[in-house]
């Protein structure tokens, strides 16, 4: 009877492996906020890591005419990498800057915590059009601890979330 029971117990056993097994490895590892899955509907307007600190409060990327015929929803921002050893509050302001020079306030972000990466979207209103600059600012550079703060900017992009 132990034999038959333990072969019964055994075919059990093998049957919940071989459905629960499959199962849990196609779930994967779970997404980190520095391993997020590209939208293939991006378009990247930059992916070389760029970096606002105590000396450049400000980074602009060109809007091409192919990126502005989409017309995209969101202004996507990828930070790649922050120093922020104070762990200060920082906010960063997304702006449209025309062909005019004239500079349209699109929103803002912040980190938080403030010494975590992460993608962050804000809405393009329909306002980003060709031959002119996306403009990523920190809102308050004058904040204490910012001689060490670096944030390195990984890529910057026009998608619809």
């Amino acid at each position: 009877m132990a034999l038959i029971l333990g072969r019964s117990v055994w075919r059990t056993l093998s049957a919940v492996a071989v459905l629960v097994l499959p199962a849990a490895a196609a779930c994967g590892p779970t997404a980190t906020t520095n391993d997020v899955p590209k939208d293939r509907s991006e378009y990247s307007l930059g992916r070389e890591m760029r970096y606002i600190d105590s000396h450049n409060f400000e980074l602009t990327w060109p809007v091409t005419a192919a990126a502005a015929a989409r017309r995209s929803r969101f202004v996507i921002v990828r930070i790649g990498e922050i120093t922020n050893p104070a762990r200060a509050s920082l906010t960063f302001a997304v702006a449209f800057r025309s062909s005019g020079n004239d500079l349209i306030q699109l929103g803002s972000f912040s980190l938080y915590p403030s010494d975590n990466p992460g993608r962050f979207i804000v809405a393009t209103q329909g306002k980003v059009a060709a031959n002119g600059h996306i403009v990523l600012s920190l809102k308050d550079p004058n904040i204490e601890g910012m001689a060490s703060v670096r944030v390195g900017v990984a890529e910057l992009a026009l998608g619809d979330g």
